[in-house]
């Protein structure tokens, strides 16, 4: 979940300007990253 971290960290530390289309980009990448971390966490608890 690092990546998710960092992804949102440097762009608001860093200041970079995002457009609201890259944003909501790179929010359904972070979502998608964290649904396989749920998926994978299910299924090595299985």
């Amino acid at each position: 979940m690092g990546i998710v971290i960092s992804t949102f960290g440097s762009i608001y530390l860093l200041g970079e300007h995002k457009t609201r289309k890259e944003m909501i980009w790179v929010s359904c990448g972070s979502a998608l990253v964290i649904l396989g971390g749920v998926v994978l966490g299910i299924m090595k608890a299985k």
